[in-house]
């Protein structure tokens, strides 16, 4: 696999830089659980990646039109925001090492989240990556997010980069599918959902950790 000929890595954030995903995935079913409604893993999954508005409609055709999806967002949100203040969140498995090694190599780094932008300037403020990353795009720096390219086109822009050079690192299926729409390379690193076959097949690769993504440039540098 030949990536000699990249300049720009983009990075999702929630399962692929920080361990969030569990977090989400636990508050997601405690605050349902608290507004009487049952939920687990299976109606958690399909959220994951597609930012607020998306996952609010998604809930909305599951749960019915009075689903009160806005409160449930904001109460599951606020949670997530204190425990990250009060507990901090691991990086993934790999994250300081290849970003290190990106920077050797001159290679730019930019996220493309569609979660929402006081929450991710706030979780890579407390785990120490906000100073990694000189371009950071969140839902609201576009219209539409993931699995719309918008997202990935727009940091590729502001870097000055076209697609063909341009590389995406992702854990969720949505997260892929935005790559192919913006045709741009991408390794899927999975979190808490494996991919489909028709998603794998979609994907440039599917690799364990970030270590095997190190391990792919150091072969090609």
């Amino acid at each position: 696999m030949n990536i000699k000929d990249i300049k720009l890595v983009i990075f999702d954030m929630d399962g692929l830089l920080l361990e969030t995903e569990k977090l989400y995935m636990d508050l997601f079913c405690k605050t349902m659980d608290e507004l009487g409604y049952k939920a687990d893993k299976e109606l958690y999954l399909p959220c994951v990646g597609v930012g607020s508005a998306n996952g609010r409609a998604y809930l909305k055709s599951k749960l019915g039109q009075d689903f009160p999806a806005e409160r449930h967002e904001g109460l599951m949100f606020k949670r997530a925001y204190d425990y990250v203040i009060e507990k901090g969140v691991d990086h993934r498995p790999g994250v300081s090492e290849l970003l290190d090694l990106l920077d050797s190599l001159n290679i730019n780094k930019g996220i493309a989240s569609s979660n929402d932008k006081e929450f991710v300037l706030h979780a890579l403020k407390n785990s120490n990556l906000i100073n990694r990353f000189s371009v950071i795009n969140t839902a609201q720096d576009v219209k539409k997010t993931k699995p719309s390219p918008d997202l990935f086109l727009k940091t590729a822009k502001d870097f000055g980069v076209p697609a063909s050079q341009t590389l995406v690192l992702e854990d969720s299926e949505n997260g892929v599918l935005a790559a192919n729409a913006a045709q741009m390379r991408v390794f899927m690193i999975p979190d808490i959902k494996m991919p489909s076959p028709e998603i794998e097949k979609k994907a440039t690769a599917v690799f364990n950790s970030l270590h095997d993504v190190v391990d792919v440039f150091k072969r090609n540098f």
